[in-house]
């Protein structure tokens, strides 16, 4: 689905201004769309998240103490429904978004940050820069469990969370509207 990028910055920017937007969360690092890649350490072949700079370069976005959260996003699946006409689509992107934080620089625990960020999760966005007719933000569940949430995004590296540390992960979907053959490929 073309524009995803831009939609989820919307996610950002609206998490920014309603769910983390004190003091605590100045120095976070929010990121995009990222994507699991591998690399090979020897023999090991070890596996964790990037994301795509704007230079098509990968950037790591682990585990990294010194900020005191980060959030990214790792597109799921797109499914895609003809609406009233042949022109008319909708397409239901799933997604999973990642967050890391500090307990100590927070002051929060784990279930006060996921009720913070799913208390405050946008649910309509403004379709500006976008090109599509209507977004909609369904969030629909959030893993608690810290090992979980690593084994899923690491592989082949050594669970290195402390007791100071949070890893969450929530699950929600885009669902946009959009109209056959009015995308420029070009411009996504």
């Amino acid at each position: 689905m073309p524009f995803l990028k831009e939609i989820i910055n919307k996610v950002n920017n609206s998490l920014k201004a309603n769910a983390i937007n004190d003091k605590r969360f100045a120095t976070a690092r929010i990121e995009g769309i990222a994507r699991s890649i591998e690399r090979h350490n020897g023999a090991i072949a070890e596996l964790f998240p990037v994301v795509l700079t704007d230079n098509f370069e990968f950037k790591d976005v682990s585990i990294d103490d010194t900020y005191p959260l980060i959030i990214y996003h790792k597109i799921l699946n797109n499914s895609y429904q003809q609406k009233d006409s042949d022109r008319n689509y909708i397409c239901k992107t799933d997604v999973k978004m990642v967050v890391y934080g500090k307990i100590g620089k927070l002051n929060l625990t784990s279930e006060q940050l996921e009720a913070v960020i799913s208390m405050n999760f946008p649910t309509i966005l403004d379709k500006n820069g976008t090109g599509v007719d209507s977004i909609f933000i369904r969030l629909s569940s959030s893993e608690m469990d810290s090992q979980k949430v690593f084994n899923e995004e690491y592989r082949n590296i050594m669970y290195r969370l402390c007791e100071n540390d949070i890893l969450l992960s929530f699950r929600y979907s885009i669902e946009t509207n959009f109209r056959k053959g009015c995308f420029n490929i070009c411009e996504c």
